[in-house]
């Protein structure tokens, strides 16, 4: 997180300040609140916005434990305040933009039921502002299957549109190759990627150093740390909107990782859980999650 001070007061304290006064405006409580995008990678540049993800409790509803029908019921999670979502946010002694995008637990739940990925992104963030149930939200990410399908389904479309010498912009690039290390870690150790992104390449240069993989995608990924930092030098000094076509290496590897993850798919096995015991592991958490706030 950056704690880059201004004036008498960090952003970091801006930010804490900030959540304070928007839990007392929308008469809610936080249990969880985190970083997540380039900040979060450690890719950021001064004009990057923050982007903060969470979920809450509304203090006007009288959260109680539930059977399990109650839970898998489809009206479950309709409540009044569903969601808080907003961009451009201006923050008092914040330089740039604020995104947040706040769930209310009981809808928070209602998505994770239908495996909406994109939550597990939002736990697995290294960057944490606020974790009141710390051990149940990680009991969330160890029941969850891994998000593979959706970092599988952006690099393939990220795949088709580098064909053919096509230019894409150079933020985007570094998307497209963060989300082919992320996935190509799950498909080595079976476990959520760190969001740092200097630590997910250090983690796999130091298994890859055995030559597990392939050669020229073994030596793709001990190199692609100075990749990335090529373009994020192209960010940070104004240029990541500009075009460029994307490098031989760069598609290997997306193509390595697509290859591998369609193979990987025909022998998970066991290891992929049904939706229906998602269900009844994530209903066990979530009456857990109500004794503890109650």
């Amino acid at each position: 997180m950056d704690k880059k001070v201004k004036g008498a007061i960090s952003e970091l304290e801006a930010i804490k300040q900030f959540l304070q006064n928007f839990e007392k405006e929308n008469k809610i409580k936080f249990i969880y609140v985190a970083e997540t995008g380039s900040r979060a990678y450690e890719l950021s540049t001064k004009s990057s916005d923050y982007d903060l993800k969470g979920v809450f409790i509304d203090q006007k509803l009288a959260y109680k434990q539930l059977e399990q029908e109650q839970f898998q019921d489809e009206s479950f999670g309709k409540t009044k305040l569903q969601r808080l979502k907003q961009t451009g946010v201006k923050v008092k002694n914040i330089q740039t933009e604020v995104d947040i995008d706040f769930f209310e637990l009981n809808f928070f739940f209602s998505n994770l039921q239908n495996e909406e990925e994109s939550l597990l992104y939002w736990l697995n963030s290294q960057s944490i502002y606020i974790n009141c149930l710390e051990q149940l939200i990680q009991s969330i990410l160890f029941e969850m299957n891994l998000p593979r399908k959706e970092i599988l389904e952006r690099i393939q479309k990220d795949y088709a549109k580098v064909q053919n010498n096509q230019k894409r912009e150079a933020k985007k690039n570094i998307n497209m190759i963060i989300d082919s290390l992320r996935l190509l870690y799950i498909q080595r150790f079976e476990q959520n990627s760190p969001y740092v992104v200097s630590q997910l390449i250090t983690e796999l240069q130091e298994i890859f150093q055995r030559d597990e993989l392939p050669s020229p995608v073994n030596e793709i990924v001990q190199n692609i740390d100075q990749e990335i930092q090529d373009l994020y030098y192209m960010k940070k000094n104004g240029k990541g909107s500009q075009q460029i076509v994307a490098k031989e290496e760069w598609i290997k590897l997306v193509q390595y990782v697509i290859d591998q993850e369609k193979t990987k798919s025909k022998v998970l096995g066991d290891k992929h859980k049904s939706n229906n015991q998602i269900k009844e592991s994530l209903f066990k958490i979530y009456n857990e999650m109500i004794q503890k706030i109650q």
